[in-house]
């Protein structure tokens, strides 16, 4: 994950992570809406798409890196798989590989009604059963 200084947002005269967030996420005022260009910062203001969210709010800037593995079934698949594997092979590094599937969980929910064109419904909510079920 690339986490970016929030230090930044004083550097930029911003007065908070969501104003960042919106600027480097909306550069345009009246720009069309696209999941692939739209979420170049994670944007923590969507939270309320998921009744309860297991993703902490720990820290305030950071790309959002896996929004480009919902732009097809095999990416989707791939970073699923590896979760999968990789999520139950050490105690110290499990809250992190729980906190991804979760990090996953909220953008597949999130975005659902737009990942339409790229992945089936039924795919998407077979691996979001996939993730909940580690």
């Amino acid at each position: 994950m690339l986490i970016l200084d929030s230090r930044i947002i004083n550097a930029l005269d911003m007065n908070s992570s969501n104003e960042l967030i919106h600027q480097v996420n909306f550069p345009e005022p009246n720009g069309e809406y696209d999941i692939f260009k739209s979420n170049i910062l994670f944007s923590w203001t969507h939270r309320g798409s998921r009744k309860k969210s297991a993703v902490t709010n720990d820290v305030s800037l950071f790309i959002d890196y896996l929004v480009y593995g919902l732009e097809s079934e095999e990416k989707l698949n791939n970073i699923i798989g590896n979760i999968e594997q990789e999520i139950y092979s050490d105690n110290s590094i499990y809250s992190k590989f729980r906190w991804v599937a979760d990090y996953l969980l909220d953008l597949i929910e999130h975005h659902q009604s737009f990942l339409d064109d790229f992945i089936d419904y039924t795919i998407l909510k077979k691996n979001s059963d996939r993730l909940k079920n580690l």
